[in-house]
C-alpha cells in the first residue's frame, strides 16, 4: 500500500505500539497469578498500587517506546516527504492496534455513560444528607433495592438506599461510611476508569482479568483496614455491617466505576474473616523509601530519554522502523 509521509508515521507508531504492548502484555498475563499471590502477603494498599502498576505496564511501556524512540527517529531521519509503500505486515499490525484502542475507548465511554445514567436515576429519587462526623456528601435513595456505593469520579458521593440505613446500627453505619471514605481518599473510582480505558491484550481478548480482580480485592481490603485502623470494636462493627447489607439481598446494580460496599460479593466471606481474625502482614513501605523508589524511576526514565538524543540510538531505531514498514 502506498502511504503519505504522515500516514506512514501513524502506521509505524501503531505497529510499534502493538508489538511492544503484546510482548509486555503476554509477560504480564503469564505472571499475573504469581503477582496476585505475592500481593496478598503484604499490606493491602501497597499491594493494590503494585497490581495497578503491573496492569498498566504494557500500555505505559508501549506509549513510552513510541514517544521516545519511534516518533523522534522517524521525524529526524525520514526526511523524504514523498509517498512510499507500507508493507502488509506493518499495515495489519497498525489495524490491530487501532482496533485495540477502539475497544478501549468504547469500554471507557460506555462505563462513563452508564455511571452517569445511574447517578442521574438515583438523584431523582434521593435526599441529600450529611451524616454526623462525616465529610463525605451522601444521597439516601427512597424505595430502592439495597445499595451502598461511592459514585462519581471527580466529586464522588455516597449513594445509600433507605433500607441499608435502617438495617445498620449507628456503629455499623459509621464503620461503613469510613470504608467508603477510604475509597474516596485513594481515588479508587478514578483507578477503575483507568482500568476500563486500558487496552486488553488483543482486540476482543482481555487477558488481564486476574490482575484486575486482584486489584479490586486489595482495594477493598485496604479500605477495610483503613476504616478500622486496628480497632477491634470498629473491626467487629464493619464485619457486622457487611453481613447485614449482604443479607438484605438483591442489591441494586452498581456500574464498573463505582465502589460498592460489598463489592461483587465473591470476596465477602474472606473480608469478614480478615476483620474478625486479622493476620500479621509485612509493614507498609516507609514514605522515605517510596520517595526514593519514585526518584530512582524518574532517573531511569530520564536516562533513557537522554539516550534517545544520541544519533546512534535514533539511527538504530530508524533502521528497525524501515525493516518493519517494508
Amino acid at each position: 500500500m502506498i502511504a503519505s509521509y504522515g500516514l506512514r508515521l501513524v502506521c509505524l507508531s501503531l505497529a510499534v505500539f502493538l508489538l511492544v504492548h503484546t510482548a509486555a502484555g503476554a509477560a504480564v498475563a503469564l505472571l499475573a497469578q504469581a503477582a496476585v499471590r505475592a500481593a496478598e502477603r503484604v499490606r493491602p494498599r501497597p499491594a493494590a498500587r503494585l497490581l495497578l502498576a503491573i496492569r498498566l505496564l504494557p500500555v505505559t511501556a508501549a506509549i513510552f517506546v513510541v514517544a521516545v524512540f519511534c516518533v523522534p527517529s522517524y521525524l529526524w531521519l525520514e526526511q523524504n516527504a514523498a509517498a512510499e509503500e507500507v508493507g502488509w505486515t506493518c499495515l495489519a499490525a497498525a489495524v490491530l492496534a487501532a482496533g485495540l484502542w477502539s475497544d478501549s475507548a468504547v469500554n471507557a465511554v460506555r462505563a462513563l455513560v452508564r455511571s452517569a445514567r445511574y447517578t442521574r436515576s438515583w438523584r431523582r429519587s434521593a435526599d441529600a444528607v450529611r451524616f454526623d462526623g462525616q465529610s463525605l456528601p451522601a444521597w439516601v435513595v427512597k424505595g430502592a433495592a439495597p445499595i451502598m456505593a461511592l459514585a462519581g469520579i471527580l466529586r464522588p458521593r455516597l449513594v445509600l438506599s433507605r433500607s441499608v440505613v435502617d438495617a445498620l446500627s449507628a456503629e455499623q453505619l459509621a464503620a461503613a461510611l469510613r470504608h467508603e471514605e477510604a475509597h474516596r481518599r485513594s481515588w479508587d473510582n478514578f483507578k477503575r476508569l483507568l482500568l476500563a480505558a486500558a487496552p486488553g491484550l488483543l482486540p476482543r481478548v482481555h487477558g488481564f482479568a486476574a490482575l484486575e480482580r486482584g486489584w479490586a480485592r486489595m482495594s477493598e481490603w485496604a479500605a477495610d483496614d483503613e476504616s478500622v485502623e486496628g480497632d477491634s470494636v470498629r473491626s467487629l462493627a464493619l464485619a457486622a455491617a457487611l453481613v447485614r447489607v449482604a443479607r438484605l439481598g438483591n442489591p441494586a446494580h452498581a456500574t464498573a466505576l463505582e465502589a460498592s460496599f460489598c463489592g461483587d460479593g465473591s470476596d465477602l466471606a474472606l473480608r469478614v474473616d480478615r476483620l474478625l481474625r486479622p493476620r500479621r502482614l509485612a509493614p507498609e513501605t516507609a514514605p522515605r523509601r517510596r520517595a526514593l523508589a519514585a526518584a530512582a524511576a524518574v532517573t531511569v526514565m530520564a536516562s533513557v530519554a537522554g539516550l534517545t538524543l544520541q544519533a546512534q540510538t535514533l539511527a538504530s531505531a530508524h533502521r528497525l522502523l524501515e525493516y518493519l514498514v517494508h
